[in-house]
């Protein structure tokens, strides 16, 4: 019992941490994909690979909590990875609360991907949401993580402007 104590604790603190974060960035700074290094314990603001079975000069860039509130260039062809944790098993998930110009980016995928072994309690689950960069121009994206049936409980805000040339 005091594992599961801890560890709710913990990523409470986690969540508040990050809603803190988002609060407080005043800048946005642009972004241009390049390799990644091999994965660390960290986890980058941003990752960025030759999308998979895509036209050559295709990239697919991967976005994390601490991208948010930052601009990010794209080229047409490219991909958009948004990967958030989210404490489903509380009743949290990441929603899109403002949608990016459809011709712009094109939504191919929204889904919550266990992160945690089946029995886990107090585990995480994570939202990956994939763009593909269809037209150029300008637009942007919010997420709110929040209970779906519960007003006023948000609790952290992922937002990203996008440039696609």
């Amino acid at each position: 019992m005091f594992d599961i104590d801890v560890r709710r604790r913990l990523a409470s603190a986690a969540v508040t941490a990050v809603a803190w974060s988002v609060a407080t960035a005043s800048t946005a700074i642009a972004l241009t994909p390049e390799p990644f290094p091999s994965a660390s314990p960290a986890q980058p603001a941003l990752e960025a690979a030759a999308a998979p079975g895509r036209a050559a000069g295709c990239t697919n860039t991967t976005v994390r909590a601490n991208a948010s509130g930052r601009s990010l260039v794209l080229q047409r062809c490219d991909r958009l990875t948004i990967r958030l944790t989210e404490s489903f098993d509380g009743g949290y998930a990441w929603t899109v609360s403002h949608r990016p110009a459809s011709r712009i980016l094109e939504l191919v995928s929204n889904q919550a991907v266990r992160t945690e072994p089946a029995g886990v309690v107090g585990g995480t689950d994570e939202r990956v949401v994939v763009y593909r960069a269809v037209g150029t121009g300008t637009t942007s994206l919010r997420l709110i993580e929040s209970r779906s049936l519960q007003r006023g409980s948000q609790i952290a805000t992922f937002a990203l402007s996008v440039r696609v040339s």
